[in-house]
């Protein structure tokens, strides 16, 4: 496979997914009510901490391709999320129905 037309590939999935996240904030007021929670460090090699987490959520990690990729739950006390397995990439971290966050991981 062409390394352009890998690449092209890549950001045209990529433009897609951004454009159907900002479209679901939009239309979801809880979405938008939810914007205190953020995910540091970002870009991120071993680790990220889920801040304002104020219960209980299931997050789930997306791959670009939409392959859920890790998931588990995380709370006010353990808000820690180790992403050392993960390929250097691109990918979309779910936390329960509230936001969607785009984090780099290298």
């Amino acid at each position: 496979m062409n390394k352009k037309y890998f690449k092209i590939t890549w950001i045209i999935i990529f433009l897609l997914v951004s454009n159907n996240l900002k479209a679901q904030t939009n239309k979801n007021p809880l979405l938008n009510k939810t914007s205190f929670i953020t995910i540091t460090p970002n870009p991120a090699s071993d680790y990220i901490v889920i801040n304002g987490i104020t219960n209980s959520e299931i997050y789930i990690i997306y791959n670009l391709l939409g392959k859920l990729v890790m998931s588990g739950n995380i709370n006010k006390t353990n808000k820690i999320i180790d992403i050392s397995n993960l390929i250097n990439g691109l990918y979309l971290v779910k936390i329960g129905n509230k936001k969607t966050i785009k984090i780099i991981k290298r």
